[in-house]
């Protein structure tokens, strides 16, 4: 059974929201404010790092 709510995409303003606030979490907390990140905020930050030009590496599983 899939519990997952259906995400609703962020506007730009939205977004960027988000990621200020993710990083003033961080900046606050520290590692305890990287614990208290929601996944939008994850989300948010990612996707501000790839408007701005940042390239994914491409996932390549768990390297031995």
């Amino acid at each position: 059974m899939n519990t997952q709510k259906a995400h609703t995409p962020f506007s730009e303003d939205e977004m960027l929201d988000l990621a200020a606030r993710a990083i003033g979490k961080i900046d606050a907390r520290g590692t305890r404010g990287i614990e208290r990140l929601t996944n939008d905020e994850i989300e948010a930050m990612a996707l501000t790092l790839v408007c701005l030009g940042m390239k994914p590496i491409p996932y390549e599983g768990h390297q031995s």
